[in-house]
């Protein structure tokens, strides 16, 4: 700052007076001062031009709270010296919310930087990884040349899928519905015996289900806005998005046939598969799904389920109940649907929301429908995996 002031006081006087004075010394004095503003900022000029840079990212499948390493690097080709670098990096701002130092250096000629940014990525999503600003600076402070660095390629992660060694229901039958009673045949287990009948008849009768026909899963998922409205930091969303990828994966394991439906604004958006090898596609679709759906959970359902074979079982994920959503439930047991409610939500943030839904839940419970209840910091795993809630 000193140097910058004594330089144009130094302008000041060396200007007026060479050009009112003249002759040989007054005018060396103007031109030499004048060399002293023109060297410094042709030497930044020739940084910015010369001065090369790049950002490297990790070439893998990235989930929230992984931590991964982005390297930047800047490359002098020139035989002159900067002694004066900066750089601003925004990059971990924009995938962990943190804001790095802004990091020093001089660029010695021929010479290439390189520097390391750690970050945690907070959330699913496709990030920008916005941008490296490279400010060049002159030794008497007086210029700074601005150099963006960017990199056309975008940080893909992944939301969170757990793996799931079953999902407890309660029903005995692996998701396959009772399609007649029959004689008890020798090596029949035991689970399959219907007690009350075989009290009737005095004879044992074993449960028979239709195999085929109801080996398939369907996932509807509320991505009604207001339905989140409360959801500011976008947890109960993630959280959302975990048990359904998470529901999904173990059922395409097994062979089955899974079909994905939520709302996309006003257009039901269909998604399906029959093996493992369908679940990148399930997880592309997933990444940066927002809450837009146009029309409320309840009409989706209602659009959703006429689409829908009997018999099969239909997860319903959401982070709201009401006694409309309750009372669908009960209908689509009596269409032969096997409803079963997975509740979201986030007991510490939304406590209203969260007794309410335990309301309407333990109602569902009297009448049959599975149901689970998991708050946005629960083990997905611990909870699917047990009988559901009951209140």
């Amino acid at each position: 700052m000193k140097t910058k002031i004594l330089l144009i006081i130094s302008g000041l006087v060396t200007i007026p007076f060479s050009l009112l004075v003249g002759g040989r010394i007054p005018y060396f004095l103007l031109y030499t001062y004048l060399l002293t503003l023109a060297i410094p900022c042709l030497h930044g000029l020739l940084g910015k031009i010369y001065i090369k840079g790049a950002i490297i990212i990790p070439e893998k499948d990235l989930v929230p709270g992984e931590e991964i390493k982005i390297n930047y690097s800047l490359y002098n080709p020139l035989r002159i010296t900067f002694a004066r670098i900066e750089v601003e990096n925004s990059i971990a701002q924009k995938l962990a919310g943190g804001i790095e130092e802004m990091k020093v250096f001089s660029l010695e000629a021929d010479e290439e930087v390189r520097q390391d940014t750690i970050v945690v990525c907070r959330r699913r999503g496709i990030y920008e990884l916005g941008e490296i600003r490279v400010y060049i600076r002159d030794i008497f402070n007086m210029y700074t040349f601005k150099k963006i660095i960017k990199t056309p390629i975008a940080l893909k992660v992944y939301p969170v899928v757990v793996p799931l060694s079953s999902i407890s229901v309660d029903s005995s039958e692996d998701f396959h519905s009772l399609s007649e009673l029959r004689d008890y045949r020798e090596g029949d287990p035991i689970r399959k015996i219907h007690w009350r009948a075989s009290a009737k008849k005095d004879a044992l009768m074993v449960k028979n289900y239709d195999e085929e026909a109801n080996r398939e899963v369907v996932i509807l998922l509320d991505n009604y806005m207001d339905s989140y409205k409360k959801d500011l930091e976008h947890w109960i969303e993630d959280k959302a998005i975990e048990v359904t990828l998470s529901i999904a994966q173990h059922f395409l394991l097994k062979n089955i046939k899974v079909t994905l439906f939520y709302q996309q604004h006003n257009k039901t958006v269909e998604i399906k598969g029959t093996n493992h090898g369908y679940l990148k596609l399930f997880m592309e679709q997933m990444v940066s799904l927002q809450p837009n759906g146009k029309d409320p959970y309840s009409f989706n359902i209602g659009e959703v389920s006429s689409r829908i074979n009997q018999g099969c079982t239909l997860f319903l994920v959401t982070p709201r109940l009401n006694r409309d959503l309750g009372a669908q439930g009960i209908r689509l047991k009596m269409k032969n649907l096997n409803p079963r409610y997975i509740v979201v939500g986030d007991e510490e943030i939304d406590p209203k929301t969260w007794n309410d839904n335990k309301k309407i839940v333990k109602v569902l419970n009297q009448e049959g429908i599975a149901t689970y209840v998991i708050d946005r910091k629960h083990d997905v795993r611990r909870v699917l995996e047990v009988k559901y809630e009951t209140y």
